[in-house]
């Protein structure tokens, strides 16, 4: 089982949590389908999912199989996951992700 901790800080308000999740999970390709299939499947648990009141920091914590690990990491490395997200007009800032075993 996997631990994933990261906290985005956007350009501007991003109004509710649907819509920062949505625009922030578009920067990478195929990912939001492999999470939504381990999420139908109980892969994966959201221990802390929140946008802040302003609506600019996005925070999440979340656990997940090794399977559903499995399959998204060879999508993207931690660093060009960080990478992407640091080149992106609507991120002003963001936190290295990490994948911790717990």
């Amino acid at each position: 089982m996997k631990r994933q901790d990261y906290s985005i800080k956007f350009t501007s308000s991003q109004g509710n949590l649907a819509t920062a999740l949505t625009n922030f999970g578009n920067l990478f390709p195929g990912w939001g389908k492999v999470m939504a299939k381990h999420y139908g499947i109980g892969n994966v648990a959201d221990d802390v999912l929140s946008l802040s009141e302003d609506g600019l920091v996005l925070t999440v914590q979340r656990r997940m199989t090794d399977s559903c690990y499995n399959e998204i990491r060879p999508l993207y490395t931690n660093d060009s996951m960080y990478a992407m997200a640091q080149a992106a007009s609507i991120i002003d800032s963001c936190s290295y992700p990490s994948f911790v075993d717990i």
